[in-house]
């Protein structure tokens, strides 16, 4: 985890960036710069990617479709109510 840059943004949505998830050395080889906010009420904390610039679109189609299909805790599995 790093501390914000002078080019980050201060508010993705309306979550507040806390600070970078990208280790040294990931720069162009990730399709994303990766951050982790915190809602303006303070009480959800979240992990927050965004797209670079001339990345392959289909990269991240293809990438968002395969984490969505992911179990997190507290995201109900596929099929139940």
């Amino acid at each position: 985890m790093e501390c914000l840059r002078h080019d980050d943004p201060s508010q993705i949505g309306s979550y507040i960036t806390l600070a970078r998830f990208d280790a040294g050395g990931t720069e162009g080889t990730v399709p994303d710069r990766r951050y982790f906010a915190r809602s303006g009420y303070g009480d959800r904390t979240v992990f927050v990617p965004i797209p670079r610039i001339g990345v392959d679109p289909r990269r991240w189609a293809v990438e968002a479709e395969r984490d969505a299909g992911q179990h997190l805790p507290g995201k109900p599995h596929s099929g139940s109510r």
